[in-house]
């Protein structure tokens, strides 16, 4: 039984990379309010019948996550509403693994069914494996309403599976103590075919792109990157700026900082470029910048690594191992604006690094994030030998 958000393209790639196994029988719960089923998820749900995998998705949560979601909120049923769903799932599907992917929706849930099922839990005869995503330790454990939770759930789990060290050590510092998955990154990995060449002379010339990933909300801080491009604006006579996944502070952000300066830039909200037409951008980008108060393994740093970018991070996400700092890649401390600004203006004044970078980083990409040589790739069928 899969639990987790149905508009997530890591829970769609994670459900293609298992489907090579056979004679999986999956049931998806849906944990937070979709708005769309991804997809990937759909191609999966509708290719069914050709496969020796039977994957669905809970009939009713398919078309009522939303309003179940809302009713569920901690001031009204406090997670309970999902509690019961998974309460009833479990004793029909009987399934051998119960797979959480993220914590706050899914996890807190089957917290809620749990703390009304606890006779019942002690005698489980499935194995609960809790995947995390990039803050649902790192981020929520400074709350102490969600430290209570965390260290009420963390020691249920059989098998944790994670991006970084960082997280697994601070899973066990929260009361974690069953088995630990390979190391992974959530997003999956990418086909062989679609890992970037190293630049010739003219290819990497051509690249006059800084692309700046623009999500804002709890964690992101795509405005704070924008800004920074800006105040570099006597090395961007021969480039242009793509803000992708750009929410409202980005787009003021740009307007406030890009546009009196005549930088040319272009903006895309969240969801409006496919996969192929991100990598395609990357491709073209000479840098990417993804700056964030919280962050597990960002898949966006890691694919416009696959393509040749140069990736400038803050040193609040799991990167520990994928590129060698001032070197390969640029970590950057997020309450450090100036920091970001002279960073940028260092890698503008000296390209010749970028270029250096290039093949490391491709390399890297090629052993740890292809689909075809990933040592840690996780199956079902290794966590339930675990």
């Amino acid at each position: 039984m899969l639990v987790g958000m149905a508009d997530s393209v890591h829970v769609a790639r994670w459900l293609k990379n298992v489907l090579g196994e056979s004679e999986l029988e999956i049931l998806i719960i849906p944990t937070s309010p979709h708005r769309f089923i991804h997809s990937d998820i759909r191609s999966t749900l509708q290719a069914n019948r050709s496969s020796s995998s039977q994957v669905r998705i809970h009939s009713f949560l398919r078309y009522a996550s939303l309003v179940i979601w809302l009713l569920d909120r901690p001031l009204l049923w406090g997670g309970r509403l999902r509690a019961i769903f998974l309460r009833d799932s479990i004793r029909k599907f009987k399934p051998d693994l119960v797979h959480i992917m993220e914590t706050q929706n899914g996890g807190y849930a089957y917290l809620s069914y749990s703390d009304a099922n606890s006779v019942k839990e002690s005698l489980r005869t499935y194995k609960l494996v809790l995947t995390l995503f990039g803050s649902d330790l790192y981020w929520f454990s400074r709350f102490e309403r969600h430290r209570h939770k965390l260290e009420k759930l963390l020691p249920k789990i059989d098998i944790l599976a994670a991006e970084c060290t960082r997280d697994i050590e601070l899973a066990m510092e929260l009361g974690f103590a069953g088995d630990v998955a390979p190391l992974s990154p959530v997003s999956g990995g990418l086909s062989p075919t679609q890992i970037s060449k190293p630049d010739n002379d003219e290819e990497f010339f051509a690249r006059d792109i800084i692309a700046i990933k623009g999500y804002g909300g709890t964690w992101g801080l795509g405005h704070l990157a924008i800004k920074a491009v800006a105040q570099n604006y006597e090395f961007l006579q021969d480039l242009k700026v793509v803000i992708f996944s750009a929410e409202s502070k980005a787009k003021r952000a740009a307007k406030k900082y890009l546009r009196p300066l005549k930088i040319e830039y272009y903006l895309f909200p969240k969801f409006s470029l496919s996969h192929r037409e991100m990598l395609a951008l990357f491709k073209k980008s000479l840098i990417y910048i993804g700056l964030s108060k919280s962050d597990g393994l960002p898949a966006s740093m890691l694919e416009a690594m696959s393509q040749g970018a140069f990736p400038v991070q803050t040193s609040s996400a799991c990167t520990d191992g994928w590129f060698d700092p001032d070197v390969t890649g640029q970590l950057v401390d997020v309450n450090n604006t100036e920091e970001i600004h002279i960073s940028l203006a260092d890698l503008l004044r000296n390209r010749v690094q970028i270029r250096k970078a290039q093949k490391a980083n491709l390399e890297m990409i090629e052993s740890k994030y292809s689909t075809s040589t990933m040592s840690s790739q996780i199956t079902y069928g290794s966590l339930l030998k675990l």
